[in-house]
């Protein structure tokens, strides 16, 4: 698996799951600066079997403050909600939003500094779905509880590696003497 889509799956990809049979945890996590809850978009239609997921709300803990506007839940809440959503270990995980990807792509984040594996981004969000002709639902859903396990309750340290900016250069410099450059950066 390539890095893209250890991040990305196709509608294509999505809809062979569904059609499979196979178990799969599907996310609406549509949000907006200017609209912030995405519930009524979601009630307007949504994927055939996708949870709302709100990002204020779910994937930000607003009793912490000087962490910006969405600071991180901690893994025990990132567990209870997964659970709630129905999210089963070993499962995959589809986020989509409105194709803006803020909400996927906080909902990839959230879950994978989580520890839970298996979580990917539908590429193109609602909007490829639906032009690849994907039916809408609009009833709410309200799935199994899930089973899965955070394995780190402190999301600002993760399961996410980062990068320092050391590494940064070495990784700089090892990559133009592979190139065979003359001069090497940093």
């Amino acid at each position: 698996m390539n890095a893209r889509t250890q991040v990305l799956i196709t509608v294509a990809e999505l809809a062979d799951l569904i059609r499979a049979g196979d178990p799969v945890t599907i996310l609406d996590v549509r949000w907006r600066l200017d609209e912030p809850d995405g519930h009524p978009a979601y009630l307007r239609g949504h994927i055939p079997g996708a949870v709302y997921v709100s990002l204020e709300d779910e994937l930000s803990d607003h009793t912490i403050s000087g962490r910006g506007r969405h600071p991180l839940p901690s893994g025990r809440s990132v567990e209870a909600s997964a659970r709630r959503w129905g999210i089963r270990q070993g499962g995959p995980t589809v986020v989509y939003d409105d194709g803006n990807r803020a909400g996927s792509a906080r909902a990839w984040w959230v879950l994978t500094a989580a520890g839970l594996a298996d979580v990917r981004i539908l590429d193109g969000g609602l909007s490829a779905w639906r032009s690849a002709g994907g039916s809408l639902a609009t009833d709410p859903v309200t799935p199994l509880p899930g089973n899965v396990t955070a394995q780190h309750d402190d999301l600002y340290a993760g399961a996410l590696p980062t990068l320092t900016a050391a590494a940064s250069r070495r990784r700089r410099r090892d990559t133009a003497r592979r190139a065979g450059a003359r001069t090497l950066p940093g």
